[in-house]
């Protein structure tokens, strides 16, 4: 039999205090904002290494992060604006700090008529993680593109299934980028005569860039496996071809081979200084080992020491940075060896 205190405990434990709207709409926040775990919805691909698997688990808890950042994001803006709204409402300002910021103008640029085309075509001469540092230097060349005080028009063509899958692995917004993408070659879609493949192993020593043309840049990282296959390409195909000065400006220690994402970068620096010599120091990383001919120091904010005589200058090679956080910067591809020039 209950005594009357007993009944008062356990009618106090029973009547507790119901939570607040506050309180309620912080849960459910908190509930739409937690991510899920990622193995736990989708199912592992079979057959995976265990290399692949742990790089597999990453991606999804990174696409659960970026899932529950979106809707986070998403909630503070409506907040932000039923706080706004009720506050104009009741005649109060609008305090600082609940005021968009404006957007700083951009610089002005002069775009260029130049075309840059990208040569995808070369997906199943890739390994997957070659594969995945051309797409990482696609972006890095987009990027640069967006920058650049004189952009150009940039094409993405022979867009197969395997690079469109890695680049939606990589950068779910790339679609939206302002770049022209085909699954058709470059023959296919610009006027033959116009085009102009970049190839190390070409004997024709581009001084300029006419900016009328189209010129193409091979998508591939194949640390030199395949030789001459961009040239061979455009020789077959009849495609005018060449390459850029970097001989008649600077001498390398290793084969004048360069990234995609270097020639995209070299080339937007030549339409702004219209100096071949400037470009290659800008871009060109320092641990390759090149001299400047002609006398000019390099000016390159980077490079830290010059030694050697008055008209030449030896840069000493930086080593280059190990980055294994898994929230770090894409790396740099300046290692990816292509067939590009």
């Amino acid at each position: 039999m209950h005594s009357p205190s007993d009944t008062a405990n356990d009618s106090s434990c029973s009547a507790a205090p119901a939570p607040s709207v506050e309180d309620a709409s912080n849960q459910t926040q908190h509930q739409a904002t937690q991510p899920a775990h990622p193995t736990s919805a989708l199912a592992e691909p079979p057959g995976l290494s265990k290399k692949a698997q742990k790089r597999w688990i990453k991606e999804q808890r990174w696409k659960a992060r970026k899932e529950a950042n979106k809707e986070k994001n998403k909630e503070k803006k409506q907040a932000r604006r039923e706080q706004i709204l009720r506050l104009k409402a009741e005649g109060k300002p609008v305090p600082p700090e609940l005021r968009l910021k404006k957007r700083k103008p951009q610089k002005s640029t002069k775009p260029s008529p130049l075309t840059i085309c990208i040569d995808m075509s070369f997906e199943d001469l890739m390994t997957d993680k070659e594969l995945s540092s051309l797409c990482r230097q696609v972006e890095q060349g987009y990027g640069k593109n967006r920058s650049a005080e004189r952009p150009v028009t940039m094409t993405l063509s022979s867009l197969g299934p395997k690079t469109v899958q890695c680049l939606d692995a990589r950068c779910c917004s790339w679609k939206n980028w302002k770049v022209t993408c085909e699954s058709k070659s470059a023959l296919e879609i610009f006027d033959k005569d116009k085009l102009v493949y970049l190839t190390a192993d070409s004997p024709n020593v581009l001084m300029e860039l006419d900016e009328t043309n189209v010129y193409i840049v091979g998508g591939i990282v194949d640390r030199n496996r395949y030789k001459n296959i961009c040239y061979d390409r455009a020789t077959v195909a009849g495609i005018a071809h060449g390459q850029l000065p970097i001989g008649e400006y600077i001498s390398m220690a290793s084969r004048k081979v360069l990234t995609t994402n270097q020639v995209i970068d070299i080339m937007l620096k030549y339409l702004e200084y219209k100096d071949w010599r400037q470009a290659f120091m800008e871009v060109i990383p320092a641990r390759k080992g090149w001299k400047v001919l002609g006398g000019d120091r390099p000016h390159d904010g980077s490079i830290d020491k010059c030694v050697g005589q008055a008209d030449t200058y030896q840069l000493e090679l930086d080593e280059p940075n190990d980055e294994s956080s898994d929230d770090s910067e894409p790396e740099n591809d300046e290692e990816d060896r292509g067939d590009n020039l």
